[in-house]
């Protein structure tokens, strides 16, 4: 009877610190970048220098009209160059990094593209609507 009582103390005693000890949590922080084409034209993108930081982007690729892709965006210490152009060679070029553990977009150039970002997303549209609306 005596140890019965001991097993019973001893299980309250193991399962109050299961609960009082914090979740340790493993999952790692994911940072992506999505491209999204408002532009009236097919784009043309290249991946020029630093591709493994977006992964998931082939090193050259073309973006319809209304299409988008995403790629995850690796914190390696480096940024990624991306070229976009249209067939008229108008073109954009900016870059991708993690930046303070988040997603940070760089406008660097355009000529005949306009281009806005808000956090991990870049929206391609044309010159005039972007000064219709100040961003794409």
């Amino acid at each position: 009877m005596k140890k019965s009582i001991k097993n019973k103390i001893t299980h309250l005693i193991l399962l109050a610190m299961i609960a009082s000890t914090p979740l340790i949590s493993f999952a790692s922080d994911t940072h992506s970048v999505t491209l999204i084409n408002h532009y009236n034209l097919p784009m043309s993108f290249t991946v020029g220098r630093n591709p493994d930081v977006v992964p998931d982007f082939p090193v050259n690729f073309t973006l319809n009209p209304n299409e988008q892709l995403t790629s995850s965006v690796l914190d390696i210490q480096k940024e990624a160059y991306i070229r976009g152009e249209d067939a008229n060679k108008n073109y954009d070029f900016f870059g991708v990094d993690i930046e303070n553990n988040a997603t940070v977009i760089h406008g660097y150039l355009s000529k005949g593209i306009a281009y806005s970002w808000n956090n991990d997303t870049i929206i391609f549209c044309t010159t005039d609507e972007y000064k219709s609306k100040h961003h794409c």
